[in-house]
């Protein structure tokens, strides 16, 4: 929805029918630079790094592709802006689930609780020589 071709993604956000499309565009654009930290070619670049990823490695995959994986870190923070903006332009309605920050921070946290149980269960005693209880 962010990430995608404009052109061929009927649920591209610039798509969704909510006021004149510049509208949209200026207050999509405008959020997400202030939520990012960067500018508009920062943007632009790291739009552009994403999408390349997708379309050679994994919407159509080149096998010739050799260019590293980007960093995710700055998509997931547009995914997090994008549903707080979504939420904020239907206002008064509402979504009926929770936040997305929300639902990712609780799983991370669920995670983390699996990954200590599996790293406890896991654990053995060490084995000392000469200890004739073991």
């Amino acid at each position: 929805m962010v990430f995608g071709n404009y052109d061929s993604n009927r649920t591209h956000w610039q798509k969704l029918a909510i006021g004149p499309a510049n509208t949209l565009r200026t207050s999509f654009r405008k959020g997400i630079f202030e939520h990012l930290g960067i500018s508009e070619t920062e943007w632009e670049n790291y739009w552009m790094e994403m999408v390349t990823f997708r379309d050679q490695y994994v919407a159509h995959r080149d096998f010739t592709n050799s260019n590293p994986v980007p960093l995710f870190d700055r998509a997931l923070e547009v995914a997090f802006f994008y549903d707080a903006w979504v939420r904020r332009l239907i206002a008064p309605d509402v979504l009926d689930i929770r936040p997305l920050k929300e639902i990712y921070e609780n799983a991370i946290h669920l995670v983390a609780l699996e990954v200590a149980s599996a790293v406890q269960a896991t654990e053995v005693e060490p084995v000392i020589p000469g200890n004739a209880a073991q």
